[in-house]
């Protein structure tokens, strides 16, 4: 007898224009939610995040009157995909399957500075209580831009630490730009001022993984109308849903830049 395959879920969600913060666009397969959330917004409140606001989780509470269990977190200044589940129960094994090795999170990213190869850092992270932990990101550019010195990157975590790419993109000396914490402030000074670009360009892309169900799930997330152009005016760069079709990052860089003696070095 013939081995039955897993069933395989592709989507891939179009944001609405970001004023529409109230219908956080979603898709929906059994307990599994995918939800897109906009740059400026919380995925939840936490006491390092300020007063109390009114998050994504709770939006999309109001919106479908059922309980909402984000899987993982962005940062606030980040736009994107964000997965949840609409059951307690269930949030244990998905993120064991989002967590696992071989599963893909890719994020869109615009980098100071003409990034010419695919790199991975690995550079560890401190927790929360100071103690470094394993970090790895694969840095890969898309295109570089004839008006500004940026690059247009994709970006795979393959851990999932706090600000990694951004602090990733800084020790490898092409900073996010309009990063507030760990990028380059005279820099974005001058993107901002000659270009009107007031957000910062990171954007989590798409998530291809294996289901505690053993589905295998592929979900892509556009940028929102306000990241298409500034991307567009950067870069001439629109095609993405065609873009939305290639192949994930490989894990396997032709360079690796790594911690050594306390500073970073080229390996490879």
């Amino acid at each position: 007898m013939f081995a039955m395959m897993p069933p395989a879920y592709f989507t891939m969600l179009h944001p609405a224009d970001t004023t529409e913060l109230s219908a956080p666009m979603r898709w929906t397969r059994g307990t599994l939610m995918a939800l897109y959330k906009p740059h400026g917004l919380l995925v939840h409140n936490s006491a390092f995040a300020g007063p109390k606001e009114e998050p994504l989780i709770d939006r999309v509470e109001a919106q479908t009157q059922q309980r909402c269990y984000p899987l993982h977190r962005i940062d606030r200044g980040t736009s994107g995909l964000v997965l949840a589940v609409n059951a307690r129960d269930e949030s244990g094994r998905w993120m064991q399957a989002l967590h696992r090795a071989e599963t893909v999170r890719e994020y869109i990213v615009v980098l100071r500075g003409h990034l010419e190869h695919t790199v991975r850092v690995e550079r560890p992270i401190p927790d929360e209580h100071g103690e470094p932990q394993e970090a790895q990101t694969i840095f890969a550019p898309m295109r570089q831009s004839k008006i500004a010195r940026l690059t247009l990157a994709r970006a795979r975590i393959l851990t999932g630490r706090t600000h990694q790419i951004r602090r990733h993109a800084r020790s490898l000396g092409h900073p996010v730009l309009n990063d507030s914490n760990w990028g380059d402030t005279r820099f974005n000074r001058q993107v901002r001022e000659a270009h009107s670009i007031d957000r910062m360009l990171l954007h989590a892309w798409r998530v291809q993984m294996t289901g505690p169900d053993g589905a295998e799930y592929d979900v892509v997330c556009l940028p929102d109308q306000g990241f298409q152009a500034c991307i567009a005016r950067l870069f001439d760069f629109e095609s993405w849903v065609t873009f939305g079709g290639m192949s994930t990052l490989s894990t396997d860089a032709p360079f690796v830049y790594r911690v050594k003696g306390g500073s970073l070095e080229a390996v490879g």
